[in-house]
């Protein structure tokens, strides 16, 4: 298993191997730092040996299979599943929340367009500082949660939408939770603006190195190379960066390493080869110390699509999940987006913490699932209606989704097979 695991490690050498420019000598702006536990860590030479015998084996790209759900977009079996969720909760152990008085608010250009990473800053009432700082996604939506935002109990809220770039507000509006329309949503026109996309892209890997990671995450190494090809060729003028965070649990040789965001293909292949899997002797980990650590990153504001895949198959431990949604509410004010990709092992609590981060973030739910054969078996998503493709299929529609405003679905040839009635990312049924 020890081999296996090493593997994910590799992810991002082979994302900045595809993508990353060619940098100048002294470009390169990485560095790393480790959390560490009381044992101490193995040495180089033999963690570099162990990254080798993982990536030497034979994975072909195009292996794993996955499906997603956009809990935003199907949001009344969400509030559902929520309920049901903590209502069989009889540990009480579950971080209960409540989200079902969403506001969306649509931020356009003259034209009708999202303006993506606009900025946005609600108040309650014309007080000030704000409740809320953060930003629209790439399609210019940005969804509001009084109660879940800390408003308490408070129905009239002001709004200040301002361009990616700039500091002064383009547009203040006011509005009483009272008097929305029955789909909770308020438009919000920049007639002076001419919406653009995204021109960086923030990749951040968020890996689970524990020993419990199953066969699948050796093919994530393979997968990635044509992913970054697919975003390389539909998206040639984006700058595009990349860091990873490794992250084990406490009483492990490391609990976080992190390294910045870099440029440098160099670098990050060096920083890659000293990195190997073992511990996580139980099935909870530090997530929440992972996540503190891949918020504190230096992202990149402005019009950036800024992404943070979360690859796991475990929960933190109980006494930590309501840090861990605390660090998933500071990544909403930066707006970033986390991607949870469920692995084999993911039960209840996984996934409900997994739903909650991927929903309150404006982004999916990935998870893997058995019809590739590739490790052990994956549990089922307690959601009424999705679609299987490859798992690189997956994950070029997300990030060509974050880049171009666009909810890309996958095109008929690519589907393996549906559950329920998936139509444009919402269940029919629903």
């Amino acid at each position: 298993m020890r081999q296996i695991v090493v593997s994910v490690m590799l992810i991002a050498g082979v994302l900045l191997t595809a993508c990353a420019p060619s940098a100048a000598p002294g470009a390169s702006r990485s560095s790393s730092s480790d959390s560490a536990a009381a044992a101490p860590h193995a040495p180089e030479a033999a963690l570099a040996g162990e990254a080798g015998k993982a990536s030497s084996r034979e994975v072909q790209s195009g292996v794993l299979t996955a499906g997603d759900i956009d809990d935003n977009l199907n949001f009344a079996a969400f509030q559902r599943y929520l309920s049901s969720m903590l209502q069989s909760d009889s540990g009480r152990t579950l971080p209960a929340l409540s989200l079902a008085d969403r506001v969306t608010l649509r931020i356009v250009d003259h034209q009708g367009r999202g303006v993506a990473n606009a900025g946005v800053s609600v108040f309650v009432g014309d007080s000030t500082p704000p409740l809320l700082e953060s930003t629209a996604g790439a399609d210019g939506i940005f969804r509001f949660f009084p109660v879940y935002d800390g408003a308490g109990d408070a129905t009239r809220f002001t709004a200040q939408v301002r361009l990616p770039d700039g500091d002064a507000p383009a547009v203040v509006i006011s509005f009483d939770l009272a008097e929305l329309n029955e789909t909770r949503t308020i438009d919000i026109r920049l007639a002076d603006t001419s919406a653009t996309t995204p021109r960086a892209l923030d990749v951040m890997l968020v890996i689970d190195a524990t020993g419990s990671m199953g066969d699948e995450i050796q093919y994530l190494t393979t997968e990635f190379r044509d992913i970054v090809a697919a975003i390389q060729s539909q998206f040639p003028g984006v700058s595009a960066r990349f860091a990873l965070v490794v992250y084990r649990d406490l009483g492990d040789d490391f609990v976080v390493r992190s390294f910045d965001f870099t440029d440098s293909l160099e670098t990050m292949q060096g920083q890659l080869a000293q990195q190997s899997a073992n511990g996580g002797g139980d099935y909870p980990e530090a997530l929440e110390q992972a996540l503190g650590r891949a918020i504190d990153a230096a992202w990149r504001g402005g019009n950036t699509a800024r992404l943070l895949f979360l690859v796991a198959d475990a929960p933190p431990h109980d006494e930590n999940l309501g840090i861990t949604l605390d660090k998933a509410k500071a990544a909403r004010r930066m707006g970033l987006r986390i991607y949870p990709l469920a692995a084999s092992g993911v039960a209840d609590t996984a996934e409900y913490l997994m739903r909650v981060m991927a929903s309150t973030t404006h982004s999916r739910y990935l998870f893997l699932t058995d019809d590739s054969g590739v490790g052990n078996a994956h549990a089922e998503p307690k959601v009424s209606c999705y679609t299987v493709t490859r798992l690189d299929q997956l994950l070029i529609r997300v990030i060509a989704s974050e880049l171009s405003g666009q909810h890309v679905e996958a095109a008929g040839d690519q589907i393996i097979r549906s559950v329920g009635q998936p139509e444009g990312g919402v269940c029919v049924s629903n």
